[in-house]
């Protein structure tokens, strides 16, 4: 059995008639732009995490040992921070907003 309200028309007929313009701003002003709002830590990071990456290309950057003599040895680091450095992670955690889902 269908409901009689169709729930399009009764959303459209709570919309108010006519053009809706919405401005807003989010996020934070760029090293470089006027105004700059990034906090010096989140910019530290995120050029750690850059260099991190670059120093690291043509290898495993999950490694962080390797032995060869006469058996290799290798070590991994385990990323307990979605990939961040402990330095990085230090530096965004006055940032981390917990929430329980």
């Amino acid at each position: 059995m269908r409901s009689p309200v169709d729930p399009a028309r009764t959303l459209a007929a709570l919309w108010p008639v006519g053009e809706t313009i919405a401005t807003y701003s989010t996020g934070y002003a760029l090293p470089g732009e006027d105004d700059r709002t990034l906090p010096h830590d989140i910019e530290r990071a995120c050029i750690l995490m850059v260099r991190s990456a670059w120093t690291s290309m043509g290898r495993d950057p999950a490694l962080r040992s390797e032995e060869s003599t006469g058996v290799a040895v290798f070590t991994y680091f385990a990323a307990h921070g979605a990939g961040l450095s402990l330095e990085a992670q230090a530096l965004l955690a006055p940032y981390r907003m917990a929430m329980v889902a």
